[in-house]
This record gives structure tokens, C-alpha cells and sequence, in this order.
């Protein structure tokens, strides 16, 4: 916000000591084209070419902005596309850790069916 009012004042500074400055020359000057010549305040030709300038800058600057724009849908695209790839992928990791802690509960499951197999057969031959 602040840039943006400094921006807007120094703009107008710039316009105004544009103004004054071609106030301050109002005498007729002569302009060679490509096709002939012609006689024009002075005023008009800084004017002119001050606007000129904002215009090339203006382009310039809407070329650039187009440009980021671009830039930042591929890369909000691309960040989608990674989204969806990490939800798959922490859903791959979820049903992997399902597995295993199956795997886990059946080893132990196994591993429980043994010590009673073994404590059976222990007070069996106690008798």
C-alpha cells in the first residue's frame, strides 16, 4: 500500500515538473519526418513524447504482468497436480501401514497360538 503511494506521488511530481517545463517552452520548433516537415509548439512535442513514454512503459508493463500471470497458472497447476500425487501417495502409505499392522497382529496371533501349543504339551507330559 505504501509503495503504491509513493508511486502515485512521484508520478505526479514527475507531471508536474513536466508541465512547467513545457510551459516554459511554447515557441514553434520544427519536426523533420520521413515525408516532409512540420512546425509545432514545443509544449506539444514534450507532452507528446512524455505520453509516448508512459504508453511504451504501460505496454511494457502489461506485457510482463500477462507474462507472471502465465507463470503463475502453470505453476498453481503444477502444485494441483503435486497435491493429488501426495494424497495418493499418503494413501498408499496408509494402506501399506494397515498391512503391516496385520502382518504384526497375525505374527502375534501365531506367535500366541505356539506358547499355548508348547504350555499344552508341557503340563502333558507332567501327567
Amino acid at each position: 500500500m505504501l509503495k503504491t503511494q509513493w508511486s502515485l506521488v512521484l508520478g505526479l511530481v514527475f507531471a508536474i515538473i513536466v508541465a512547467i517545463f513545457a510551459s516554459l517552452n511554447v515557441s514553434e520548433v520544427s519536426v523533420n519526418y520521413l515525408f516532409g516537415k512540420a512546425y509545432w509548439p514545443l509544449i506539444l512535442i514534450i507532452l507528446g513524447s512524455a505520453l509516448a513514454g508512459v504508453f511504451i512503459s504501460a505496454c511494457f508493463a502489461a506485457v510482463r504482468t500477462i507474462s507472471y500471470r502465465k507463470k503463475v497458472g502453470q505453476l498453481e497447476k503444477e502444485q494441483r497436480e503435486l497435491g493429488k500425487l501426495l494424497a495418493e501417495k499418503d494413501q498408499q502409505l496408509e494402506e501399506k501401514e494397515a498391512e503391516l499392522t496385520l502382518l504384526k497382529l497375525t505374527i502375534t496371533d501365531k506367535e500366541d497360538v505356539e506358547v499355548v501349543n508348547e504350555d499344552e504339551e508341557d503340563t502333558g507330559s507332567n501327567r
